[in-house]
């Protein structure tokens, strides 16, 4: 397989594509081109050179990113929100937002590191987790939360990684200071996020996480309520399942174990209901900011 390696001569990195093969019992290695000092262009020559050598390789490699999954799933249910909703704001309030979310990342990036090697699906899937929630009448009201997300990403931070869902954080705070609310147009279709997300975490490992949340918060939910039609019921908590699947489970800032996430997963659906009691409109997304303020603790015991 093809791979990137760097290296660092007199404080300047230096980016080479590399080869390796295995010949019997021995694992053979042979430097390709040299591809300069940027790591975007970069990663650029190493995407052709494995789509003219090896393009089922590229695509396996594709599916095998779970990052990859997650941004094609959000593309699916954009689209698919998009059709059912019968507006195109949808898809531009997606290039908006995934466009300052990148944008932002990178110059960060770059004053703080002085180069523009950061990871930029992170901020992709910022933005369509935006606006897949966030409903505004004004598309700069997206850009804006779009930023926020990533400026907070980058300031409020421990052991040298962020507290809190850069996302979940900024729709905490928008609908409270801009006329916005959240809409979780990635809910249109119910069962979509479930199938799409299903196949997403079940790569990341990490399926111990939704189901617990979702299945204490609809048991609480169900007790509170005392549903009659309980298809119907299951059906009307759509906005959970996107929540669920596309944003309790971000890796950074949910627990290392799994001990750990599946009591991260019953705090975040006891607070979300608990929240339904005072803000409906904005529970989820509150509980998750308070479960996320325990993780340090929850990762330290369990």
């Amino acid at each position: 397989m093809a791979y990137i390696e760097k290296r660092k001569i007199k404080g300047r990195r230096y980016y080479y594509l590399k080869e390796s093969k295995r010949k019997g019992g021995e694992v053979k290695t042979r430097t390709i081109e040299y591809l300069g000092k940027d790591i975007g262009t970069a990663r650029a020559k190493e995407a052709i050179f494995e789509a003219e050598h090896r393009p089922f390789d590229v695509i396996r490699n594709f599916f095998s990113d779970v990052y990859n999954l997650m941004i094609l799933a959000m593309v699916i249910i954009t689209i698919v929100s998009a059709y059912f909703s019968k507006s195109q704001q949808i898809v531009m309030a997606a290039v908006i937002a995934i466009a300052t979310a990148v944008i932002l990342d990178a110059a960060i990036n770059y004053v703080k590191h002085k180069n523009f090697d950061f990871y930029w699906k992170s901020p992709i899937v910022t933005g369509f987790i935006i606006t897949l929630v966030l409903s505004a009448n004004k598309l700069y009201i997206v850009a804006i939360a779009a930023a926020l997300a990533i400026a907070l990403k980058h300031i409020i931070r421990a052991h040298n990684k962020h507290i809190f869902n850069p996302a979940n954080l900024a729709l905490a705070i928008v609908p409270f200071f801009l006329p916005a609310s959240h809409g979780w147009q990635g809910s249109v279709i119910w069962w979509l996020p479930v199938i799409l997300g299903f196949i997403v975490i079940y790569k990341l490992r990490r399926l111990e996480l939704p189901i617990t949340f979702l299945l204490t918060y609809i048991l609480l939910t169900a007790v509170f309520n005392f549903p009659s039609q309980i298809i119907d019921f299951l059906v009307a908590q759509s906005a959970a399942y996107f929540f669920g699947f596309f944003m309790l489970t971000e890796p950074k800032t949910s627990p290392d174990t799994q001990k750990g996430r599946i009591i991260f997963g019953i705090i975040a659906a006891a607070a979300a209901v608990a929240f339904s009691f005072f803000l409906p409109q904005y529970n989820l997304v509150l509980g998750l900011v308070a479960a996320d303020m325990l993780v340090p603790v929850i990762n330290k015991f369990f």
